[in-house]
């Protein structure tokens, strides 16, 4: 018995807290053609290396599931001894020896 109050108690405050904070994130995107935008940073090709080319696959496969959902956008990272020329996909680059 005194187990369920407690439980009742802390269910009662935490959706308490829920109410508050979900309704100001979903007004924050209403009426607003903008998406919400996910950044990767990660390595991509053509660099040659597994996690390129499973983020590669990664992003294309939610861009074709969720293209009206979010924005996504690529910040592919690089060194002082490698750098590449990438296509339009690659918004940013970010020099890991600094």
């Amino acid at each position: 018995m005194r187990n369920e109050k407690l439980l009742n108690h802390n269910s009662n405050h935490s959706f308490g807290r829920q109410k508050n904070i979900i309704p100001n994130f979903a007004n924050k995107f209403e009426g607003s053609n903008k998406l919400p935008e996910v950044l990767f940073l990660t390595s991509f090709p053509p660099r040659e290396c597994g996690i390129a080319t499973y983020s590669q696959d990664l992003i294309g496969a939610l861009n074709n599931k969720f293209f009206d959902s979010f924005k996504l956008s690529i910040c592919a990272l690089e060194s002082d001894n490698e750098k590449h020329e990438y296509n339009e996909e690659i918004k940013y680059k970010l020099n890991t020896d600094v």
